[in-house]
């Protein structure tokens, strides 16, 4: 029975249940840890997924999923995958990294790991009564446990020096440094990165690095909460009614939380892969935050001729520049070749509005004063009614939105001094020019047209005027029948 119980166990997901098996999502994430040719080197295996992220709902089995590998990985019985021949013959590295070891020991390794495993194969190493390590009697496997629940930058350093073969990263960590340092882990090895984690809170720098997870590098998997079966979907919603929109999504389906606290609503429809028809001769405003201890922020906008819609173009910072006239020309340089109709500056920094005026520039400034409020407000509704899109390449104004928060203490904007590329758009919007037919330039194709018919137009009145001039114009065999 004993026996019979161990082979169950074997393809069991669950230890407690040794009838469970992983769902379809489960099952796909786990297919994809394998190998395939490398195809810039002949002869050498590379993973098919180097770094796993699993961006999921609460309960929805994503913790019980990285478990199960492991336990598989050191049993060296895991269903699809099979030992890599680069690793030889050697000891696995196993690294845990969550947030709190105590936790880790109780939920994870106690919970989750070890049942699948024969402890009596296993010695744990503690220290000061937590768990240290874990460490195969006869083979030599290690599972280590780090916490990145503390500095940063200390945990950071613990997790140096490790040459992994497999790295688990749970849930998400406060800094992109851990996440960082653990993927350098496996490089040596090349090895096997997961990560599993609801994102409750906001993470800009962790959230851009997975979502631009491409294969084999990377790839990012969602688990939802309702998909587990051993959850009652109707009792879970009742639960979630009363939660903000945000944190309800994030619970259940794995969103990225965006924070009851956002300034802004800023999603994809507000973005543009392409302009276009775009030119350098559409009109164009150059809008400024100046500043001389730190970055000069610098938007540049260009009107599509067409729609009167507004596209963020470029979306700069001026650095490492001292001098007020240096960073008037560097600013200069950036719209250079552009049809530049105004320049918007941030009327604190008079230093560049004197500067920029002795070089003749169109400079307006925005009333800032007892406006901040009204200031937001614009450039949201600017945004969500379409009157300005956003190219996607401008990451620094897309990662400042994201990140732009209230403060929960107070009536300010958290670190509202970083944000000049978004404070620049505000203005912009502020003094955005008006809608002016007569100054539009048409695209090529447009104009072409216009200026085709224009022509038609013009030979049909001649010809007009020929006939009233001339009279009716009579064909050869008319003038004979009028001579007969």
């Amino acid at each position: 029975m004993k026996r019979l119980q161990k082979l169950q166990l074997g393809a069991a997901f669950d230890p407690v249940n040794p009838e469970s098996r992983p769902t379809e999502d489960q099952q796909a994430i786990f297919n994809d840890l394998e190998d395939i040719p490398d195809a810039g080197r002949p002869g050498i295996m590379m993973p098919k997924v180097q770094f796993r992220f699993v961006i999921a709902g609460n309960q929805s089995g994503k913790s019980s999923l990285a478990a199960r590998e492991i336990a598989w990985i050191v049993n060296d019985t895991h269903p699809t995958w099979k030992r890599p021949a680069r690793w030889g013959e050697e000891p696995l590295l196993i690294l845990i990294a969550g947030q709190d070891r105590k936790q880790m020991e109780i939920e994870l390794w106690s919970k989750k790991i070890k049942p699948f495993l024969e402890p009596a194969d296993w010695n744990e190493k503690r220290v000061a009564g937590i768990l240290n390590y874990a460490e195969h009697r006869k083979f030599g496997h290690k599972i280590v446990f780090l916490s990145h629940n503390d500095s940063s930058e200390s945990n950071r350093q613990h997790m140096q020096g490790y040459v992994a073969h497999y790295v688990w990263l749970d849930e998400m960590p406060r800094h992109i440094s851990i996440l960082e340092e653990l993927q350098r882990r496996v490089d040596s090895r090349g090895g096997y990165l997961i990560a599993t984690f609801t994102p409750k809170f906001r993470n800009e720098a962790i959230k851009k690095v997975v979502d631009a997870a491409v294969e084999p590098i990377g790839k990012r998997y969602r688990l939802s909460k309702l998909d587990n079966p051993l959850v009652n979907k109707t009792v879970e919603l009742q639960k979630m009614a009363g939660y903000s929109d945000s944190l309800r999504k994030t619970i259940l389906y794995g969103d990225w939380f965006t924070g009851d606290n956002a300034v802004y609503s800023f999603d994809t429809t507000m973005e543009a892969p392409e302009i276009p028809g775009y030119h350098a001769s559409w009109r164009h405003v150059c809008s400024v935050d100046p500043a001389m201890r730190s970055k000069c922020g610098v938007s540049i906008w260009a009107e599509d001729p067409g729609t009167g819609t507004w596209f963020l173009i470029k979306d700069e910072y001026v650095v490492n520049i001292l001098s007020p006239d240096d960073v008037v020309t560097a600013v200069i340089q950036q719209a250079k070749g552009l049809n530049i109709v105004k320049w918007v500056v941030d009327p604190h920094e008079p230093w560049f509005i004197g500067y920029a005026q002795k070089l003749k520039l169109k400079i307006e400034v925005p009333q800032k004063k007892d406006r901040k409020e009204e200031l937001i407000k614009g450039l949201q509704y600017s945004l969500s009614a379409g009157k300005i899109k956003i190219a996607s390449w401008c990451k620094n104004f897309i990662d400042e939105i994201n990140s732009c928060q209230w403060s929960e203490t107070s009536d300010r904007i958290i670190n509202s001094s970083k944000f000049h590329i978004l404070d620049t758009a505000q203005y912009f919007v502020d003094l955005m020019p008006p809608y002016d037919e007569s100054n539009r330039v048409m695209p090529w194709a447009q104009e072409l047209r216009v200026k085709n018919e224009e022509r038609k137009a013009k030979a049909r009145q001649a010809e007009k005027l020929k006939i009233v001039r001339t009279g009716p114009r009579r064909t050869h065999s008319a003038w004979r029948r009028f001579a007969g």
